[in-house]
């Protein structure tokens, strides 16, 4: 008896001990619950709310008292953010399927008060120990902040900052499928190179600000004339790419030349002061026999270079066998070439005299053009016209320049120097545009002049009339810097660009010689001879002395005469002859043969 009253006596010990255990164990998960950085909603089978924590109350926009004791879709609203559409009921969802569910990817949520916001979230069944189903637990956080980085880090990973068109990761990208796709279904689609005309002449005039809205402002016109398939994309600079997804070369070579009209229709106004700028184009067929991605790109790069070399704001169209691609192919062998001329010392500089016209001009100077020539190994002269293209197109024209430069200025204090009267010897040096952008150049040029004691006004600078536009604020600081040292300048090939007489006043230059394939055709070309006739008249209204280039007979010499140009240049008058042979030995026989021209 005695026992069992031991027994009763614990009974009542142990259920409070029990009870002490569960309130212990519901204010724990109460207190967990309030903390969490998550919402956590709980129902039960039914989907009734009976736990809602705070996180959960700031998300959704209800109280406690609110949310529970309703159901959980009259609280919560889960869309799919990509098409805004309802996803089926996560409490629905996990009844069905008796699992953990996980929404990570392209879910939102509306709160009551029509805040949308992304989350990621897990749904998870609650059962008892019979297996019986009583309810859920959904635990969901706002990851708006972090998804919308992503999603920004994403866009920049694909798109240029500028324009908002895709980049040329994207395009590449984009040409390698449809590569595989011409290649695996024999489907027909193109590639356009786009390269503007005359950009760089409004950035460095009007800055770079008018240049950034000026490439915003030609996206939306390329986009205008492109079919909503198509993809196009600003690859860099001024350089835009479009791919035509199942499009025939024809209509590529259309769709190109509607390009071109449309950019050479618009005007863009900076400041009040309205440009033009056209665009050169490369088309470039896509199709089951093209070998990848790159060949495809550097044809199409090729046919834009083409392009623009024929005169800029017109397509050129890539097929097989193209004799002017081959002919750029052809350039590429001449870079191996230039370098070897560099290691083995194959670089010659010639000579040609540059005299005058009638006897106004005569004066007691030589004046002489420096040129330059590459020997091959075997003895045999290279022409400019061969390899000077390749140095060009491939950034080697600096380093031909500082060559000529160097090797002119030490010719001068080796050999000349002791016969020249002061002010009686003038040597033309070219200067490409490309050597213009070097910023290193003008202190290396000024460098020399100290270094070899040659007098600066000895020293005639001369830069093509292309160079000189494309590069209008570096060649005018260059022309200035050097011209306060005693240096003169001449603008070459003009009357060859388009805008000739629109950017000469803001060129200080001493010489004008005009474009030579305007002089060699005045006696047949009544066109030609008025061109000639006019670029000279205006010259000397501004004080600029004229040099007519291509001089080949004695009939055009005298045409000269009778325009009053000041000076000729051409085949008549002397060959171009190599500077170490010649040059000295005959300064004083030139300075004699000079009083023939002078009639």
């Amino acid at each position: 008896m005695a026992i069992k009253k031991t027994v009763r006596k614990n009974v009542p010990a142990k259920n409070n001990r029990v009870y002490n255990s569960l309130y212990l164990e519901k204010e724990r998960n109460r207190a967990i619950l309030a903390s969490l950085g998550e919402a956590v909603i709980i129902t039960d089978s039914k989907g009734k709310i009976i736990r809602f924590n705070p996180e959960a109350q700031k998300l959704t926009g209800f109280s406690r008292h609110q949310a529970e004791n309703s159901f959980f879709q009259e609280v919560i609203t889960v869309i799919d953010s990509v098409t805004g559409k309802p996803v089926e009921n996560p409490f629905r969802q996990l009844i069905r399927r008796r699992e953990i569910l996980r929404f990570d990817k392209h879910v939102a949520m509306i709160n009551p008060r029509g805040v949308r916001f992304s989350i990621e979230s897990a749904a998870s069944p609650m059962f008892d120990s019979n297996r019986r189903f009583i309810g859920i637990v959904f635990v969901f956080r706002d990851i708006s902040e972090c998804r919308e980085l992503s999603l920004e880090m994403s866009y920049r990973e694909i798109h240029d900052e500028l324009t908002g068109l895709y980049n040329r990761v994207k395009f590449k990208e984009r040409l390698e499928v449809l590569v595989r796709d011409a290649a695996e279904h024999n489907r027909q689609h193109a590639l356009l190179y786009l390269d503007l005309d005359k950009f760089k002449v409004i950035n460095d005039t009007c800055g770079h600000e008018a240049g950034d809205q000026l490439l915003k402002q030609i996206s939306e016109v390329i986009q205008g004339k492109v079919r909503q398939s198509d993809l196009v994309a600003r690859l860099g600079g001024d350089e835009f790419g479009v791919l035509l997804v199942h499009c025939p070369l024809k209509k590529a070579d259309e769709i190109a030349a509607g390009i071109c009209n449309a950019v050479n229709k618009f005007h863009f106004a900076w400041k009040d002061n309205p440009f033009t700028v056209g665009v050169s184009i490369g088309v470039v067929g896509i199709k089951s026999s093209n070998s990848n991605a790159d060949n495809l790109l550097s044809a199409a790069d090729g046919s834009c270079y083409i392009a623009k070399e024929k005169g800029g704001s017109r397509a050129h169209l890539h097929i097989e066998d193209d004799l002017e691609l081959s002919r750029r192919h052809g350039e590429m062998q001449y870079i191996s070439r230039i370098a070897r001329a560099f290691e083995h010392d194959l670089f010659r500089l010639f000579y040609q005299p540059i005299v005058p016209i009638g006897k106004d001009n005569a004066s007691k100077s030589i004046w002489y053009e420096i040129l330059i020539r590459m020997m091959e190994e075997n003895g045999t002269v290279v022409a400019p016209m061969n390899f000077l293209p390749a140095a060009e197109r491939y950034d080697l024209m600096p380093s031909i320049d500082r060559w000529v430069f160097s090797t002119f200025f030490a010719f001068y204090k080796n050999r000349i120097s002791g016969h020249a009267q002061p002010g009686g010897f003038i040597c033309d040096i070219n200067v490409s545009g490309m050597t213009l952008n070097d910023d290193s150049f003008l202190d290396f040029v000024k460098g020399l002049f100290i270094d070899y004691n040659v007098p600066p006004q000895s020293i005639c600078i001369e830069i093509t009339e292309t160079s000189a536009i494309a590069n209008l604020n570096q060649a005018i600081h260059f022309i200035n810097e050097l011209k306060t040292l005693g240096c003169k300048f001449s603008l070459d090939d003009f009357g060859s660009g388009l805008s000739s007489f629109k950017y000469l006043k803001h060129l200080p230059i001493d010489y004008l010689k005009i474009d030579g394939s305007f002089v060699k055709n005045i006696m047949n070309n009544s066109f030609d001879s008025a061109i000639v006739a006019t670029i000279n008249e205006i010259g000397h209204l501004m004080g600029i002395k004229t040099v007519a280039e291509f001089v080949e007979t004695k009939e055009i010499f005298e045409k000269l005469h009778m325009l009053k140009v000041d000076f000729a240049q051409g085949y008549w008058i002397a060959m171009p002859r190599p500077l170490e042979e010649s040059l000295q030995k005959n300064m004083k026989k030139n300075n004699k043969n000079l009083e023939q021209f002078c009639v």
